[in-house]
């Protein structure tokens, strides 16, 4: 599938990958820094039904690309190592066809027609980026990339850029390709 870019809208520095289970309350024990894999206890877990990224800025929008893939894609080059201060792998177990990325406040923004209802609602994560059950069934594995967070925690808008890769594949452990920013140090510890 092509991958898709647009704005991201962000809250309480973050935004979500779901399926048909809803987020819990998560205990960042165990937590990479990035993007953790939750189960329904709300532990830190390999093939959580769903997941969190966590982002440098509070609140704001960011650039998110979103491709879904037929075959896992190959390891990050040296390219990615160089463009992407933190590349983590999780797998995610995630029901629905729905399954995919879920930003909070795109969600729960109200909207009402205009008068003659012909405004159209506001799009939202789930109508921008592809669904994951593009890929297959699941479960999936999603490797996600993220340069500027630090720039963007120090308030330098538009410096946060994040890559997402999902394809189908069987329940494994997290890999951690690249974990190198402060944001990320200060959420591990």
């Amino acid at each position: 599938m092509a991958a898709v870019t647009a704005q991201i809208e962000i809250d309480h520095g973050q935004y979500l990958l779901e399926g048909d289970a809803g987020p819990v309350d998560f205990s960042f024990t165990g937590f990479n820094g990035l993007v953790a894999s939750v189960g329904p206890d709300g532990q830190v877990t390999d093939g959580g039904v769903w997941g969190v990224v966590s982002t440098g800025m509070r609140s704001g929008s960011l650039k998110l690309t979103v491709q879904v893939l037929d075959a896992p894609p190959l390891p990050p080059s040296a390219a990615d190592h160089e463009r992407y201060s933190e590349i983590v792998e999780v797998s995610l177990a995630l029901d629905g066809r729905a399954a995919g990325v879920f930003s909070l406040p795109e969600e729960t923004n109200p909207w009402e027609p205009d008068e003659d209802g012909d405004q159209e609602p506001p799009r939202t994560a789930r109508d921008v980026f592809p669904r994951f059950s593009g890929a297959g069934p699941g479960p999936y594995r999603v490797r996600v990339h993220a340069r500027g967070r630090d720039a963007s925690r120090d308030g330098d808008t538009g410096a946060e850029e994040h890559l997402i890769l999902v394809w189908a594949a069987p329940i494994g452990t997290e890999t951690v390709f690249r974990a190198t920013d402060q944001c990320g140090a200060s959420l591990r510890h």
